[in-house]
């Protein structure tokens, strides 16, 4: 009974701290600063190495996975956060994941894409997280995402801000094309003719071309299996777009 009255009584106080660290990194600006106004905090924060994980996933509830993230880096830097690296990458993995919650719900793929890949890419850091069921789980979803995904980024506007996430979805097309038609399961697309339709109107001429020319043998070949398709019953309601597409 004692014993488990002390068990009860060490929770609460490892819970109060960790609230009381919480409080100060987000409503003292002696510990928090000024981001909008890009003042540094005057005192650093500290709370033992065994309690750091606890504190990142409160600031995480409260909405502040980007400083989860930041603090979870600055910590992997040092020496003495080795055992426990485990946790602080999980905790960082959770919050792109709810960063990820949230571009999903504002109807934002890319954003919600990006930070899922993110995850994923903490998740493959240590061999213990990457059984997780978690990883699986990004995975499976980061591959159902890829086409939509894929498009949101197409349809971006020519611009140097999003010349490299445009490269990446071009690249991510290359991928699709080498996949072949084996895409509509392993991606879930429902209409791949459309998708392709719908992916080269987003490109420039000289990005299609460019494609064309890296992808010759898988385009070659896709356009031959629609052919094919087309001849069955099965394809006859695809028939007229996939009949556009190949001429």
């Amino acid at each position: 009974m004692l014993k488990g009255r002390g068990l009860y009584l060490g929770c609460c106080y490892v819970s109060d701290l960790l609230m009381d660290a919480r409080d100060k990194l987000l409503f003292e600006p002696e510990y928090a600063g000024n981001v909008r106004e890009k003042i540094p905090p005057k005192s650093s924060l500290r709370i033992p190495w065994a309690w750091l994980s606890g504190a990142l996933c409160l600031l995480q509830e409260v909405g502040e996975e980007k400083l989860v993230l930041d603090i979870g880096r600055a910590a992997l830097q040092h020496p003495d956060a080795k055992p426990y690296s485990h946790d602080v990458l999980l905790s960082m993995a959770l919050a792109e994941c709810a960063i990820a919650k949230i571009g999903f719900e504002r109807n934002k793929v890319s954003l919600g894409f990006e930070a899922l890949a993110r995850a994923r890419c903490l998740l493959s850091c240590k061999i213990s997280l990457g059984k997780m069921a978690l990883l699986s789980q990004i995975e499976e979803s980061l591959e159902e995402l890829a086409p939509a995904c894929t498009l949101e980024l197409l349809g971006m506007l020519h611009s140097p801000e999003n010349a490299e996430r445009r490269r990446g979805a071009i690249a991510a097309l290359r991928e699709l094309l080498r996949q072949g038609l084996d895409v509509e399961t392993s991606c879930r697309v429902q209409d791949w003719p459309c998708f392709l339709s719908q992916a080269l109107n987003r490109l420039m001429a000289t990005e299609i071309v460019d494609l064309i020319m890296r992808n010759l043998y898988e385009i070659y070949a896709f356009f031959f299996m629609i052919k094919l398709m087309v001849k069955s019953r099965a394809f006859k309601k695809t028939s007229k777009m996939a009949f556009k597409l190949v001429l």
